[in-house]
């Protein structure tokens, strides 16, 4: 039970970087076109 509970927690960990690495180039994508005097 308590293995279990450790391996979801560490899927989950994963998901939450991976995503939040997506979101990040995203952010800076968007930063260096507003940089750049582009809309998107």
């Amino acid at each position: 039970m308590v293995a279990l509970l450790l391996l979801a927690e560490r899927i989950v960990r994963h998901w939450i970087r991976i995503l939040d690495d997506k979101t990040r180039r995203s952010r800076l994508r968007y930063a260096a076109a507003t940089a750049e005097g582009g809309d998107r």
